[in-house]
């Protein structure tokens, strides 16, 4: 099931990156580098930029998420996975789902998607699967309240119908 919990606190998260900072085609596409000290003046710098899991990892979202030399990396305690698997694993969604969210060949028409359209997106899925959640929740306790079934017989009956 689909951890929704860490997918809202991202979706969150990236309403407050800035779009300027914001690109979806790389997971991170600049580093950060601190302006330099000339004659008592600052001089240069730049910050981060990256898409959504780039940020995530940036911002230490979640333990575990980080961005080395272009790519991205999750370690789940058992393995390291990397790309749209460290995304998948991370929020236990399937592969497809993480690049309908964090690829940019996902959002066509769109030639620039901003943090915000990516938001939108996970937040979009997460009232989706909270509805799922919800209506199951009701059907059992309609099954419980009307026929007086326990969990467990709620819950055979559950895998019998599978």
């Amino acid at each position: 099931m689909a951890d929704l919990e860490k997918l809202t606190k991202l979706a969150n998260f990236l309403d407050t990156v800035p779009a300027c900072d914001f690109d979806i085609s790389h997971w991170q596409s600049r580093t950060p580098k601190p302006p330099l000290k000339i004659l008592g003046l600052s001089v240069g710098g730049c910050g981060f930029a990256g898409c959504a899991m780039g940020w995530a990892a940036h911002a230490n979202l979640f333990e575990g998420l980080t961005v080395y030399r272009g790519g991205l990396f999750f370690n789940n305690r058992q393995c390291t996975v990397q790309g749209f698997q460290a995304a998948s694993d991370l929020f236990q969604i399937s592969t497809d789902t993480a690049e309908h969210f964090f690829s940019n060949t996902r959002y066509r028409g769109m030639k620039s998607p901003t943090p915000k359209h990516v938001a939108n997106r996970i937040r979009k899925y997460v009232e989706k699967e909270s509805n799922k959640l919800r209506s199951s929740a009701e059907v059992k306790k309609l099954m419980h309240d009307a026929l007086n079934l326990t969990p467990e017989q709620i819950s055979a009956l559950n895998a019998l119908s599978q």
